[in-house]
Formats: structure tokens, sequence, C-alpha cells
């Protein structure tokens, strides 16, 4: 015969309280608790949790090489960084800080775009445009240096180590687009939330 044990609360020795019922609410522990889930042990959810989105670990990764591009095609702009989630569900929120110079001679505007990339995959939608505009109509050279930030929130749904980098462009062929313009620094971030 199966036995039943109705109690509205447990206690340890000193009168605490370790587990309490009230209302179809279950407390475990108190405020300044540690509540300790044994090595081997697995916690299985299989209703609705809350209370995620903890900042499990940060990784970030920096680049001062110059990286200079006259074409419309991407390239690689050296600022990279790798993350390996610890869970499938988890979320990587990616931060650029990215420095950035445009240059044409002669012409009213120059140009280029940033893009983000997981591995090979392109996961920013659309590109980051930095353009200017010269006030004299384009009777003389642009030369403009500035950063760019870029912020994601990725869901890779992955264990595996990921890497995550920026590449550019410029407009078209008169434009020359350039990352870390004379040894400048530019910063990734990449943070993995719990999902």
């Amino acid at each position: 015969m199966a036995s039943i044990l109705k109690v509205d609360t447990i206690q340890d020795q000193s009168g605490n309280n370790i587990i309490n019922e009230n209302a179809d609410t279950i407390t475990i522990g108190a405020s300044g608790d540690t509540i300790t889930i044994p090595s081997g042990a697995t916690l299985t959810n299989s209703g609705t949790a809350t209370g995620f989105g903890k900042v499990l670990q940060v990784v970030q990764g920096t680049t001062t090489t110059q990286t200079s591009i006259t074409s419309s095609t991407w390239t690689d702009s050296t600022l990279t960084a790798s993350i390996t989630p610890s869970s499938a569900t988890n979320k990587i929120l990616v931060l650029v800080n990215q420095h950035f110079n445009v240059f044409r001679s002669g012409f009213a505007y120059a140009g280029g775009s940033l893009r983000l990339v997981r591995g090979a995959t392109t996961i920013y939608a659309g590109d980051v445009n930095f353009q200017v505009y010269s006030e004299a109509g384009g009777s003389t050279a642009i030369n403009f240096y500035n950063y760019q930030p870029l912020n994601y929130l990725d869901s890779p749904s992955s264990t595996s180590a990921l890497t995550y980098k920026t590449q550019q462009r410029s407009y078209d062929p008169g434009d020359r687009a350039m990352t870390q313009a004379s040894s400048a620094e530019s910063t990734i971030i990449l943070i993995e939330i719990e999902g």
C-alpha cells in the first residue's frame, strides 16, 4: 500500500522553512540559501520555466590590422571571435564596434558596408552602411573616419564552437573602404545568454 505524507511546510532542525507550499506555489529554500544539484543529477522541466536570461560567458575579440578594399566583394575585416555555447537553447548576443574609413577623390559621396557572419552564414539581415556625402558637391576628396556599431542577438541552436566575424565591402570601384585605419582598434564581444 502506498504511503502519503501531507504537510504544508518542511523545516530543518533550526526551525527554518526549507520547503513550503502556499496557494499552489512551492518554495524551496529562502533568500540567501544555496540549492545544490548533485553532479550527475538531471533537472527536467516538463512545464513552463521562468527566470532564464542569465549571462553564462563573455568572449572578446580585437584587431588593429588595417584592411582595405575597393570592390563590392565581401572581404573579411580581420575582426573575429569564437564561443562554444553550453546549451543549444542559449542565445549569443553579438556586440561589434568597428573602426572604418571611407575615401574617394573628387566625387559627391563615398561609402562601404559591414555585415556579420557566423561560420559561413551571413546572420545579420542586410548590411550596415556607412556612407558620406560631400558638402562641396564632389569637388574635393572625401576622407571620413568613424566607428560603426553592429549589435545582433543570434539563436545558433548549437553546442559546437562558433566563429563570428565581420566582413566589409565598398559601394563601387571608385570608393575605398578601410577598417582599422592607422591601426585603430575594433572589438567584437560575444555574450552567451541562457535560453
